[in-house]
């Protein structure tokens, strides 16, 4: 189902004049993926947008007594969320779908109901900027580099490893911080017990200790340890999802396009997440396929 909406919206978008790749490509899936596979109503598509946005944006230190009008704002968007996935009627998902299942083993006494809407909340929100920032910024790194483009044409098997490219090159996700729960050592450095942490996802990714050139982009490279989607008990919910996007994205364009073509991209503010807000494109069409 993914793969032939995907398929139409190439198609609609071949050999058309410059667009914005962030609304007519990496936007396409992600909310109508919520709506299918995770069963929720489309009602909200907007919204929850609008939702995963102020969660990334408030990922930083802010003063309560002082609030800026942006973080009011979005602290405001954070309230409509909370009340909208504790509003989630268990009887209105889409049979079959992940939050019937996840309502389903409630009512089996497997998880507690409160546990059921965390992690449906904590599938739903962090699978749709984060998702449609990954893929604008691997359309953008394709575009910029039409070698590793052609390899992709040359050999589809390489998509799963460029997309993890994309995402190690790319990491969507600016920090997160943890804290430290006992003593710990690293590179001659003692981070003390209950010390607050921050992790730099982008840094991590890019480490020459572990990654050979690693300020070039290469769809070979195959980083299947790349930390962008986090790894162990913080590990992402929704990167399988972000996966199965970004590799169906790359299927419909090497199918039907004989190259990208992007300007300059419009870099996004978010203080959580790096990536692209707007990105203009054209998709010249494969021979024979238009």
């Amino acid at each position: 189902m993914l793969k032939s909406l995907m398929d139409a919206q190439v198609t609609s978008l071949v050999g058309q004049d410059t667009f914005d790749a962030v609304l007519g490509l990496a936007r396409h899936l992600p909310v109508g993926a919520i709506t299918m596979l995770v069963g929720l109503a489309d009602e909200h598509r907007r919204k929850m947008l609008d939702w995963a946005a102020a969660s990334f944006n408030t990922v930083r230190p802010f003063d309560l007594d002082a609030l800026d009008p942006e973080i009011k704002d979005d602290l405001a968007l954070l309230a409509e969320l909370r009340e909208y996935f504790a509003a989630v009627d268990p009887s209105t998902p889409a049979p079959g779908s992940w939050s019937a299942m996840l309502f389903d083993a409630v009512s089996k006494g497997k998880l507690t109901e409160s546990e059921a809407r965390g992690a449906l909340r904590s599938y739903v929100i962090p699978s749709l900027d984060t998702t449609i920032y990954a893929k604008a910024n691997l359309l953008y790194n394709l575009a910029s580099a039409p070698d590793q483009w052609r390899m992709l044409k040359e050999d589809r098997s390489l998509i799963p490893s460029a997309v993890l490219e994309g995402v190690r090159y790319s990491a969507v996700a600016r920090w997160f911080a943890r804290v430290a729960v006992e003593d710990y050592a690293a590179d001659g450095a003692v981070i003390p017990k209950g010390r607050r942490v921050m992790l730099m996802y982008g840094s991590a990714n890019r480490d020459e200790r572990h990654y050979a050139d690693p300020d070039r982009f290469d769809v070979t490279r195959n980083p299947v340890d790349q930390l962008g989607w986090g790894t162990g008990p913080h590990m992402c919910l929704g990167m399988h999802l972000a996966k199965l996007e970004m590799e169906v994205l790359l299927e419909s364009l090497l199918e039907r396009v004989e190259h990208l073509e992007a300007d300059a991209p419009t870099i996004g503010i978010n203080a959580g997440l790096y990536g692209i807000d707007s990105l203009p494109m054209r998709l010249p069409a494969t021979a024979g396929t238009v």
